[in-house]
């Protein structure tokens, strides 16, 4: 019998595959050219207030707060999507809350691993569920649980269906 060489199985260091702009570019491939304009700006005021001297200090004290990391980016994405819902006066259209929080999310998950803080595709993954179900829950409050100002009340006389959940008292009367 012939002997045969066995192959040394070299380890390859995981590729970490947390790329934004592939992010976005996927998301843009399921919008019409207006959302995806304001997927654009959503993001652009969004890495303004990520990065810019008066915030970035406060963004990395929420990523780096006790605790697990997953938790604290989906915190920090939804809090980040809050406060440019309350920026804009409410104008940022609800159905790209989410996924702009994505691409954000995804762009913090860049940075900390730039800076030497490693994020694995599946921390990004199990943060971005997170953070979905934290913009859904300011999005529309269960009665009992807080929300946030992000959560806009119904005007006057209007009607919800039965399967909406009952507004949240703690929202009615919030100003943006």
């Amino acid at each position: 019998m012939a002997s045969r060489k066995r192959r040394k199985s070299k380890a390859v260091a995981p590729v970490n595959m947390i790329d934004s702009a592939m992010w976005q570019k996927h998301i843009d491939a399921k919008l019409p050219p207006p959302k995806q304009q304001a997927l654009d700006r959503i993001v652009l005021a969004g890495m303004k207030v990520m990065f810019s001297p008066q915030t970035h200090q406060m963004m990395l004290t929420e990523l780096d707060a006790k605790g697990d990391i997953v938790d604290n980016l989906a915190k920090g994405a939804a809090k980040l999507m809050a406060v440019l819902f309350q920026q804009s006066k409410g104008t940022i259209p609800q159905d790209l809350l989410i996924p702009a929080g994505g691409v954000l999310l995804a762009k913090a998950c860049e940075f900390l691993n730039k800076s030497g803080q490693a994020v694995s595709e599946t921390q990004f993954q199990q943060a971005m569920v997170k953070m979905a179900q934290m913009i859904t829950l300011m999005a529309h409050p269960v009665q009992g649980q807080p929300g946030t100002p992000a959560a806009q009340p119904a005007p006057q006389g209007a009607t919800t269906p039965a399967t909406t959940p009952p507004a949240n008292p703690l929202n009615q009367g919030a100003t943006s």
